[in-house]
């Protein structure tokens, strides 16, 4: 018995160190830019509405940041993104409603200290899949159209 609670105890720890060390990487995608942080935000403007999704709001966070009296010497927007098909198939049945922490969704143009541009995304897929049911159908579709616009992006 006491082999198995040892053995037991150890299989919590590797799965915990395992959890934290790959775990936040995995929940975050993050995708390198050969454009300018500009060019980047349009196209990745652009191909969000071409793939018919709606933009609810765009946030400027430097600029904010520079409102609060911070020079972060970075750039970020963020788009608050959503497609009206996905949000009322989520929001039909009650049982589904705490996911709505995490809408509307959103995608991150961030250009670093070092001048480096970047999309970031929550890896959507992943996050329904711990879920399951009409929420995982849903972000399957969504990372999908996610993956889609970020390439259309930067393909043009």
């Amino acid at each position: 018995m006491k082999k198995f609670f040892i053995g037991f105890a150890v299989g919590i720890i590797l799965t915990l160190v395992i959890v934290l060390k790959f775990g936040p990487p995995a929940m975050i995608k993050v995708v390198p830019s050969k454009l300018s942080f500009d060019q980047t935000v349009s196209k990745i403007e652009n191909s969000i509405l071409d793939h018919e999704w709606e933009i609810q709001r765009i946030y400027e966070i430097d600029e904010c940041m520079r409102n609060f009296g911070y020079n972060t010497n970075v750039r970020v927007v963020t788009f608050s993104i959503c497609k009206p098909d996905n949000v009322n198939e989520i929001l039909s049945k009650d049982k589904n409603m705490f996911i709505t922490a995490i809408m509307p969704c959103r995608l991150a143009v961030f250009q670093d200290r070092e001048g480096k541009v970047n999309i970031a995304s929550m890896n959507i897929k992943l996050m329904g899949q711990l879920f399951g049911g009409d929420i995982s159908k849903v972000t399957r579709k969504v990372a999908a159209d996610e993956k889609s616009i970020i390439t259309k992006a930067l393909m043009e």
